[in-house]
C-alpha cells in the first residue's frame, strides 16, 4: 500500500427565515493523511525482486559480450587458416602443374605411360579444386568476421540497394493509423 492523503470540507450555516440574516455559520475542513506502518514484506520483496532482475540483466549482457567477444576471436583464427589454407593451395596447384607438364613430356620420350598422364592431370584436377574450396571458405569466413563484428548489413558493404530505415519505416506505420490506434486503409 501507498501513502494516501483524503480532505473534506464542509460549511454549514444558520439563517433567520423572518429576517433573512445569518446568525451563525461554521466552515470545518479535515485532512487525513495515512501512511501504512507494516506492508507484509511486499515492499522489501519488490526491492529484492528488482535487485535480482538487474543482476540478471547484467549477468545476460556481460554473457552476451563473452559470446561475441569469442565469436569474433574465432572467426579471426578461421580467417587466418582459411588465408594460410589458400596460399598452400596455389602452391600445391602450381606443383601439380609443373609435374603435369614433366610427366606430358616424359610421355613424348616415351619414359612415362598414358596412365601417368592421366594420374598426373588428376592430380592437378584435385589441385586446382582445392584452391577453389579455400577460396570459398576465404571469403565465407570474411563473412562470418564482418558479422561477429556487426559489419555485415548492406551499408557497411557498399551495396547498391535502398536501405531500410526504421524510423521512417515507423513513421509511416503510425502515420497510416486512427487516433484509437487502428489501421486506416490507404489505396494507391
Amino acid at each position: 500500500r501507498r501513502p494516501s492523503l483524503s480532505i473534506n470540507a464542509t460549511a454549514q450555516g444558520v439563517r433567520d427565515q423572518l429576517s433573512g440574516i445569518s446568525e451563525a455559520g461554521t466552515v470545518t475542513i479535515a485532512a487525513q493523511f495515512t501512511v501504512p506502518l507494516l506492508t507484509g514484506g511486499a515492499n522489501s520483496s519488490r526491492v529484492r525482486a528488482a535487485k535480482a532482475a538487474a543482476a540478471r540483466s547484467r549477468f545476460e549482457t556481460r554473457d552476451l559480450e563473452r559470446a561475441v567477444d569469442q565469436a569474433i576471436v574465432t572467426s579471426w583464427a578461421n580467417l587466418d587458416a582459411a588465408r594460410r589454407s589458400l596460399d598452400a593451395s596455389r602452391k600445391q596447384v602450381e606443383a601439380a602443374e609443373f609435374a603435369f607438364e614433366g610427366t606430358k613430356l616424359e610421355q613424348q620420350l616415351g619414359t612415362r605411360s598414358t596412365i601417368d598422364v592421366l594420374n598426373a592431370e588428376q592430380e592437378l584436377l584435385e589441385a586446382r579444386l582445392a584452391a577453389v574450396n579455400s577460396r570459398n571458405s576465404l571469403e565465407r569466413t570474411s563473412y562470418e568476421l564482418l558479422a561477429a563484428l556487426g559489419a555485415f548489413d548492406a551499408g557497411s558493404l557498399q551495396l547498391p540497394v535502398d536501405q531500410y530505415d526504421p524510423e521512417g519505416n515507423s513513421q509511416e506505420i503510425n502515420g497510416n493509423r486512427f487516433p484509437d490506434g487502428t489501421a486506416r486503409l490507404t489505396y494507391p
